[in-house]
C-alpha cells in the first residue's frame, strides 16, 4: 500500500467516524437480540470498509461466532454457537504451528502480553499484509513461564487480515476479524485507527447488553408486581387468579412469542396456551408453608439455542424462582381469605343457630301454658260421666295430642340448653330413646334403618342429661348426613369392666379419610356445606365427654362407614348442682 492509499484510508476513517459512531449508537439503542445486532453491525462494517469477510467471536456462556462474507457480490451471514472445550486451546507443550482459529483463541484467552511479535500491537491486535506469508511468534507459556516459538501458517494463500480484541474494562469479550482478499490492505500505520474502531464496537456491545438487561429487568419486575397485585385482589377465587397469573409469565421472558407458561397447584393445571410442544423448559417448585404444592414452568415451543446465553438467561432462572415465591404467597393469601370467609359463614350460621335456640326456648315456654290449659280442661271434661261416646273419644285424642306436644316442648327445651346444668343418676338406654324421639320420621324419610343394641344390665351413671342428650343428637345427625343414600344406624351400649360403660354410634355411610379423621375435633373444621354444618358439633361432643371424665375413639373406612366409641365412667366425681337420686 502506497502513501496515497494509506492517506485515503485514514481520511475515510476520520470522515466517517462520526457517521459510524452514530450508527453503532443507534444499533445499540434498539436493544436487538445479539444475533440480529451482530448481523446489522457486520453489514454496516462490510459496507464501510469494503471487506470480504467480517467475523465476530464473542465469549459468554457459549462462544457465539457471527460471520459475514461477500459471495457473488452478495453478503452472506452465518451464525453459530460453539461450546468452549479445552481441545480448542492450543497445546503449547507439543504443538508449534497454529491456524487462524487457534490464534483467535490465544488472543481471546491469554492476551497480548504473552506474545512477542512485530505483528501484535501493545493493545493485542494482530495484523498481516499477506496471509500467504507465515508469521513467527515468541509465545510465553502461562503454566511454566518459559518462551517458545510458534508459527502462524493459515491455509489461505492471499489477502490481508486484522484481528482486533473487543474489550470491556480489562476483560476481553471477543475478537473482531476483518479480512480483505487483496494483499497489503492492513499495516502497522493504520492498525491504531482500527483499534479505536474496536473500542467503539466494544462500547456498543456493552451498551446493547445494558439495554437488553434493563428491558428484561423491567419486564421481570412488571411481571412480579402484577402477580403480587393479584394476591391483593379480594374476593377472586384461587382458580381464577392462577388462570390470570399464568398469562402474565411469558411476556417477562426473552422470547415471549415462543414461550408459554404452566402452573400446577394441587394437581390442578393452568396453562397460557394449549396444544403447544415444549422444546425447552425452565421450572421452579412452589412451596407453601414448607410443603411443595406444585410448580411453575416456562416452555419454548421451538429450538432457540442461538441466543445470548442459551435458551434461558441466567437472570430468568432467578426470575422464575421469584415468580414461584409470589405464587406461593398468592396461594397462601387466597387460602387465608377463603378460610376467613368460611369461618365467618360458620360463625354467622352458629349465631343463627344460637338465636334459633333462644327463640325455640321462648316459644317452648310460651306453648307450655296454653298446652297445660288445654290438657287440664280436657282432663276435667273427661271426668264427666254423662259424655256421649263420640265426645269422650275426641277428648281422649285431645289429651294424647297435648301430652305429645308437651313432650316435644320438653325435648326442645332440653336441647336448647335453657335448663340449668344438673348431674343426676340417669339410665343411658332411656336417655338414648328420648333423644331419638324426634328422629323417627327423618330416619324413615332418609331410608335409614335404626338398630338399638342395649345392654339390659347397664348400670345408671352420674351425668348431665341435657349434655348427654346433645352428644347423642349430634352423633345421630352426623350419621344421618353421612348416609345420603340410606343405610343402617346402630347404637350399642355395654358395660366395660366394673366402672365404665361404652356407647357406640355406628353408621354405614361414606366414611372418612385419615386426614379428615385427624381434624374432626378441630373447631369449625367441616366437610359439609355451610347450610349443613358449622364444624362445632364434634368439638362440643368431645368437650362434653371429656368434662364427664370419658374419652372418644373413632374408627372409619372410606365407603364403609364410621364408628364413634364413647367411654364414660359410671361415677365421675362430685356432682354439679343437685344430684337427684344420689345416696
Amino acid at each position: 500500500m502506497n502513501v496515497t492509499q494509506k492517506q485515503e484510508i485514514a481520511d475515510k476513517i476520520s470522515q466517517f467516524y462520526p457517521v459510524l459512531t452514530q450508527k453503532l449508537s443507534d444499533l445499540a439503542e434498539q436493544g436487538l437480540m445479539l444475533p440480529n445486532f451482530l448481523k446489522a453491525l457486520s453489514k454496516a462494517l462490510i459496507d464501510f470498509f469494503n471487506c470480504n469477510r467480517i467475523e465476530f467471536l464473542l465469549e459468554e456462556d457459549a462462544r457465539l461466532q457471527a460471520s459475514i462474507y461477500v459471495q457473488n457480490d452478495s453478503p452472506q451471514f452465518h451464525l453459530e454457537t460453539l461450546k468452549v472445550k479445552s481441545a480448542d486451546r492450543i497445546d503449547s507443550a507439543t504443538s508449534r504451528a497454529i491456524d487462524l482459529d487457534q490464534l483467535k483463541l490465544l488472543l481471546l484467552h491469554i492476551g497480548e502480553d504473552k506474545f512477542k511479535s512485530g505483528h501484535i500491537t501493545s493493545h493485542g491486535a494482530f495484523w498481516t499484509e499477506d496471509l500467504a506469508c507465515p508469521v513467527q511468534f515468541i509465545f510465553k507459556i502461562p503454566e511454566s513461564g518459559r518462551f517458545r516459538n510458534l508459527d502462524f501458517d493459515p491455509p489461505r494463500k492471499k489477502g490481508s487480515c486484522l484481528l482486533l480484541p473487543l474489550t470491556i474494562g480489562r476483560k476481553n469479550i471477543g475478537i473482531l476479524h476483518l479480512e480483505v482478499e487483496k494483499r497489503g490492505h492492513f499495516n502497522a500505520d493504520d492498525v491504531e485507527l482500527f483499534e479505536g474502531l474496536a473500542s467503539l464496537i466494544s462500547i456498543a456491545i456493552a451498551y446493547r447488553h445494558a439495554q437488553i438487561h434493563l428491558r428484561e429487568r423491567i419486564k421481570e419486575l412488571t411481571c412480579v408486581y402484577q402477580i403480587a397485585k393479584l394476591a391483593t385482589a379480594l374476593g377472586a377465587p384461587l382458580e381464577e387468579t392462577l388462570t390470570e397469573a399464568v398469562n402474565l409469565i411469558p411476556p417477562a421472558f426473552l422470547y415471549p412469542e415462543a414461550g408459554f407458561a404452566m402452573i400446577q397447584v394441587d394437581d390442578q393445571n393452568y396453562t397460557s396456551h394449549v396444544d403447544r410442544e415444549c422444546r425447552h423448559r425452565l421450572q421452579a417448585p412452589i412451596w407453601v408453608h414448607g410443603q411443595e404444592r406444585g410448580f411453575v414452568a416456562l416452555c419454548y415451543d421451538r429450538d432457540l439455542r442461538v441466543l445470548d446465553q442459551g435458551p434461558f438467561l441466567r437472570e430468568e432462572v432467578s426470575l422464575l424462582e421469584a415468580i414461584a415465591q409470589e405464587l406461593a404467597f398468592l396461594i397462601e393469601r387466597k387460602q387465608v381469605e377463603s378460610e376467613k370467609a368460611r369461618l365467618n359463614d360458620q360463625i354467622r350460621h352458629a349465631d343463627r343457630l344460637a338465636t334459633i335456640g333462644q327463640l325455640t326456648a321462648g316459644v317452648a315456654h310460651e306453648l307450655n301454658e296454653p298446652l297445660g290449659s288445654i290438657l287440664g280442661f280436657a282432663q276435667l271434661v273427661q271426668k264427666q260421666t254423662d259424655l256421649p261416646p263420640g265426645i269422650a273419644s275426641d277428648i281422649e285424642r285431645i289429651i294424647k295430642a297435648s301430652l305429645h306436644a308437651r313432650t316435644i316442648v320438653r325435648k326442645l327445651l332440653l336441647f336448647s340448653r335453657q335448663m340449668p346444668p344438673v348431674k343426676s343418676r340417669i339410665n343411658l338406654n332411656e336417655l338414648i330413646k328420648e333423644a331419638l324421639y324426634l328422629f323417627s320420621q327423618r330416619l324413615e324419610k332418609n331410608q335409614i334403618t335404626l338398630m338399638l343394641d342395649f345392654s339390659p344390665t347397664l348400670p345408671e351413671i352420674v351425668a348431665d342429661p341435657a349434655q348427654l342428650n346433645q352428644v347423642i343428637v349430634n352423633l345421630v345427625v352426623n350419621a344421618i348426613q353421612a348416609m345420603p343414600d340410606g343405610g343402617e344406624l346402630i347404637i350399642h351400649t355395654s358395660l366395660q369392666q366394673d366402672d365404665q360403660i361404652v356407647l357406640r354410634v355406628q353408621d354405614t355411610g361414606v366414611g372418612m379419610t385419615a386426614t379428615v379423621k385427624d381434624q374432626i375435633f378441630i373447631p369449625f373444621f367441616t366437610t359439609k356445606d355451610v347450610h349443613e354444618g358449622t364444624g362445632l358439633g364434634l368439638p362440643v361432643v368431645l368437650g362434653i365427654v371429656v368434662s364427664h371424665g370419658g374419652k372418644i375413639d373413632v374408627e372409619s373406612t372410606v365407603g364403609a362407614g364410621t364408628d364413634f366409641i364413647l367411654t364414660l365412667p359410671i361415677k365421675n366425681g362430685k356432682s354439679e348442682g343437685n344430684l337427684h337420686g344420689a345416696p
